[in-house]
């Protein structure tokens, strides 16, 4: 049917159901509210179909939208009142999204040979062990979690390899558009966040309403002083940003995965302008590991791209870097605390990391094959069946035991040679996912980094990309 005749068909449809409501009485399932509802989830697919068909407008979509999904599902709740079934049905959307993308380019790469030519199978292997042990892990008989507690864990762990695969069928990409979206959307929630830290009196995350919204989701509300989540909270009562992520350490995140975009500007004074917006970004949010790795990606930089005047730039940078530590320890006591405090495993959330170390270390200890799925990280203590965590590779290892973690890891480690490998074929490309998979892999001492899906579904949509050999059509 053409597409005017369906609207049309539509139309017709809805006019009748207004028909129908104006002569019978509205009730709790029949109403006009949810006749709206219902047409803007048919649109909703509609449109999600025709994004799925385009891979540059799927993966700027993705890019804008997945680090604002928590805003926009608070700002629905909050200020147009949606709840239950429809509230569930949008956070869905990029389930939805990535099914019908799946099936829409599945379909049209079927009779493609080419779509099985990959560049390094070692990649491949250690992709589809880690999604095959998952899936392995789901069926077995061990650990506290039920099936359907399992299946959550299983989606949490792996949904950004079903990006992977994704990568591997599309057959376009305009990394050039690509990387120019991640830096212009990375510098856009810097600058609010830097507005939150030093304009905005009232946290963006309370205007919006977040305690309400975490109320009727969860049935608790683990919030502190002012309404703010804990996450918000460092050592001396000092105030965290959280920009429109809603979250500091997905903030800290996103500035990071964007920062090695800046060399797709020519401009070197535009270049320093956006790593200062981004890294101020970073600084905010008194991240510890997120401050350390915005240190290590600078000098990175720094090295690889054999910036001018590099032995000046060091000096002056440490300098610079000295002089503030100096004025920080000499003035802002509660900043001097949480230092000493993270220092010495005095600070609470220092205090918690380790305790949640050495408990995943000892369920690991005791439980070498793991003690299954749901029984650490954020399903572990949804369902409360945690078993330590806190740490990327020891969450994984308290579920699936040592061969979760060696095949986790080995997965990342022969990504991370292929991109050093070929680097040089498409040098800001690979640059920024040898970062970026730095940035998972140093976050995730500390934290479920894996967890967010931004950058993770980004990153391995690319590196699915990259890694299938392609005919000339197709780039």
């Amino acid at each position: 049917m053409h597409l005017k005749n369906k609207w049309f068909m539509g139309i017709i449809i809805n006019l009748i159901l207004l028909f129908i409501l104006i002569v019978v009485p509205e009730n709790e399932i029949f109403n006009i509210r949810n006749l709206i509802l219902v047409n803007l989830l048919f649109v909703g697919i509609y449109l999600l179909i025709k994004i799925s068909k385009v891979p540059n407008s799927l993966t700027i979509f993705l890019i804008i939208l997945l680090p604002l999904n928590s805003f926009l599902n608070i700002v629905l709740f909050h200020f147009f009142d949606i709840r239950g079934v429809s509230l569930n049905i949008f956070k869905a959307w990029k389930d939805m999204l990535l099914l019908i993308a799946l099936l829409y380019w599945g379909i049209y790469q079927i009779k493609n040979p080419s779509v099985f030519k990959i560049k390094d199978k070692k990649v491949l292997f250690f992709v589809s062990m880690f999604a095959l042990l998952e899936l392995i892990y789901i069926l077995l008989p061990i650990g506290p979690a039920n099936f359907l507690q399992k299946v959550y864990s299983f989606r949490t762990d792996t949904f950004y390899l079903f990006f992977f695969f994704l990568g591997m069928l599309i057959p376009k990409l305009d990394f050039n558009k690509i990387l120019k979206v991640i830096l212009y959307t990375g510098l856009v929630f810097s600058v609010i966040g830097i507005f939150e830290r030093f304009i905005n009196p009232v946290p963006l995350l309370i205007w919006l309403g977040m305690p309400d919204y975490t109320l009727y989701m969860t049935g608790s509300l683990p919030y502190t002083q002012g309404g703010m989540p804990y996450t918000y909270w460092a050592a001396g009562g000092i105030r965290r940003v959280g920009s429109l992520l809603l979250n500091p350490l997905d903030f800290a995140a996103y500035s990071l995965f964007a920062l090695p975009t800046i060399f797709i500007i020519k401009s070197n004074k535009k270049r320093i302008a956006a790593s200062i917006i981004l890294g101020l970004g970073v600084i905010f949010t008194l991240s510890r590991m997120p401050i350390l790795i915005l240190f290590l990606q600078v000098l990175g930089f720094i090295i690889i791209y054999n910036i001018k005047h590099i032995k000046k730039v060091l000096i002056w940078g440490t300098g610079v870097a000295f002089f503030l530590f100096i004025l920080i320890f000499t003035t802002m006591e509660n900043l001097r605390n949480y230092i000493i405090d993270t220092i010495t495993f005095k600070e609470p959330s220092a205090q918690g990391h380790l305790h949640d170390w050495l408990l995943a270390l000892e369920n690991l200890n005791k439980h070498s094959l793991g003690m299954g799925l749901a029984t650490s990280g954020s399903a572990g203590a949804r369902f409360g069946t945690f078993g330590g965590g806190e740490n990327q590779y020891l969450i994984l290892g308290v579920q699936m035991g040592w061969i979760g973690i060696v095949i986790f890891i080995g997965m990342l480690i022969s990504i991370l040679f292929y991109l050093v490998k070929h680097y040089k074929e498409n040098k800001i490309v690979n640059i920024w996912l040898i970062s970026t998979i730095l940035l998972l892999m140093l976050s995730g001492i500390t934290q479920q980094s894996f967890l967010n899906i931004t950058i993770t579904c980004i990153t391995f949509l690319s590196i699915g990309y990259i890694l299938r050999e392609r005919t000339s059509d197709e780039y």
